[in-house]
């Protein structure tokens, strides 16, 4: 197996090693710069950045999950996903490079107690989120002590609701698979489990499935809490590679 191996501000293409001997690939024919502070020998060339950025770019292509969009939450009203900053692309965070997309929420805490939180797609990019009532969804959650569910079609999907603002009790976490959204003859499936803490001041384990009932591409979402905004938290975005 190769590896890239950064010393300094040079990188190497390493293609074999023994022991503390390094044997090293790459674009620019020339001696092993002499600052660097590795603990053992290098061999070869080191790599120049064009060759670099193909390297990056075969890694990323091949690696189980790849970031493609991250949003902190501060005071924030929404958090849009709508293009693929975190690998510095543009364009839609759903494109045809990949049919699975895994969406992490990390202690995402609102400013304001007991509310709901949802989500809703966009098929123009983001210019605007559908509210039209075509997001069939069963929510489901568990706690000590009972256990209830909700059903049928929505203006949006629920991902949580009587949530607690207090920032100590972590908010809403989960992870959440969303199937082919680029698809153009296909509803939407979203399913996953998270867990919140009430309003309340118990635990909540949440299991959601849906679908968007629309056979349109989708190329962005967004996620809201029913009033007020969200204090804190992150939201992730990976596409699952294909192979």
């Amino acid at each position: 197996k190769y590896f890239i191996l950064k010393v300094d501000a040079e990188y190497f293409l390493c293609t074999s090693y023994t022991g503390l001997v390094l044997t090293v690939a790459g674009g620019q024919a020339s001696s092993t710069p002499a600052n660097h502070s590795l603990g053992a020998t290098i061999t070869g060339c080191w790599i120049v950045p064009s060759v670099l950025d193909g390297i990056k770019s075969d890694v990323i292509a091949s690696v189980a999950l790849v970031l493609l969009e991250q949003h902190t939450a501060s005071s924030s009203a929404t958090l849009d996903f709508t293009t693929r900053n975190a690998t510095g692309q543009s364009g839609a965070t759903f494109q045809s490079d990949f049919d699975e997309y895994l969406i992490e929420i990390v202690n995402l805490v609102p400013d304001t107690s007991a509310v709901t939180f949802q989500l809703r797609y966009s098929t123009n990019g983001g210019s605007t989120y559908d509210s039209g009532s075509y997001y069939n969804c069963v929510f489901a959650y568990f706690y000590y002590g009972g256990s209830g569910q909700t059903t049928g079609p929505s203006t949006s999907i629920q991902l949580g609701d009587g949530l607690s603002n207090i920032a100590a009790q972590g908010g809403v976490s989960g992870t959440y698979n969303l199937f082919n959204p680029a698809n153009t003859s296909l509803y939407k499936i979203m399913r996953g489990i998270g867990q919140i803490a009430n309003a309340g001041s118990f635990p909540v384990e949440l299991r959601v499935i849906s679908w968007y009932a629309i056979t349109t591409a989708v190329n962005a979402f967004r996620l809201y809490p029913s009033s007020g905004n969200f204090a804190s938290g992150t939201v992730r975005v990976y596409g699952m590679a294909k192979v």
